[in-house]
């Protein structure tokens, strides 16, 4: 399949998804290998998902927001043992969060 990139963890039954560190929903790329990690999909679709929602409700409501997600990896692994997401707006939104990837 053109564009698609393996994610390093993630195959079938493994629990895992290419997950974008910047949404698609806030204009990231499931293009750029730099973008994608292994992320459990509770982790994806649950906490995360809700981060980037509230994030993407700021900024569809004129707010500048600076966003930044790291995963932070253990050692040697592959996979991240969590993702840490900050934002900050022009309006006073703040967010500090860090998940434990984990299923």
């Amino acid at each position: 399949m053109p564009g698609f990139l393996e994610v390093p963890g993630v195959t079938p039954g493994s629990g895992l998804d290419r997950g974008h560190l910047r949404a698609s929903m806030l204009g990231g790329s499931g293009e750029r290998p730099e973008n994608l990690t292994a992320i459990y999909h509770f982790v994806n679709n649950g906490p995360m998902k809700r981060i980037e929602s509230l994030v993407r409700s700021k900024v569809q409501a004129g707010e500048i927001v600076q966003y930044r997600v790291t995963p932070i990896y253990r050692g040697n692994r592959k996979i991240p043992a969590f993702i840490k997401i900050e934002a900050k707006g022009d309006r006073g939104f703040q967010l500090s969060q860090t998940l434990r990837n984990r299923p």
